[in-house]
């Protein structure tokens, strides 16, 4: 039997320059596919925004036009989207009590999430993993009555 040592020196450093080679390609592989999955997460994030103030613009000039109890089927549009797994709209409690409870699609908060977004003003954003969506971003935007909301001022209706 031979031993470590009687091996030739070509070969023992082939082994060795094949060896690190080995660990640099893993740990370069290992870095670019984290790297990779952080950015698809912030492309995400970003597109749940724009999903966010493009319904929201839909929403107000609906509001402004007067044809805001056809809002379904506007929405209805937007949860087709390939790119769109879910899609809802809460009535916050501010909302509720000046413009009354809305219909029976404005259920409210269906988990804690949704009730603490609500309540907090904050968004919230998440990669959950459930058995029929597989791993995915969950996202809860509150839209918040500002002075200037995409060029309206939502003050002058929502207090």
């Amino acid at each position: 039997m031979r031993r470590f040592a009687d091996t030739p020196i070509w070969l023992r450093l082939t082994g060795a320059v094949w060896f690190m080679l080995v660990i640099a390609w893993g740990g370069m592989i290992y870095w670019e596919t984290q790297a990779t999955r952080n950015i698809a997460i912030e492309q995400a994030e970003d597109f749940s925004h724009a999903v966010n103030e493009m319904t929201m613009a839909g929403l107000t000039g609906m509001m402004i036009t007067g044809t805001v109890a056809q809002r379904d089927v506007f929405l209805d549009q937007i949860k087709e989207l390939s790119a769109v797994r879910g899609l809802k709209v809460l009535r916050g409690a501010a909302v509720s009590k000046v413009y009354g409870p809305g219909n029976a699609d404005d259920s409210g908060p269906s988990d804690d999430i949704e009730r603490a977004a609500l309540d907090s003003g904050k968004p919230y954003f998440a990669l959950e993993t459930t058995p029929g969506l597989g791993e995915h971003l969950r996202v809860v935007i509150p839209a918040l009555a500002s002075e200037n909301y995409l060029g309206k001022n939502c003050i002058s209706c929502h207090q």
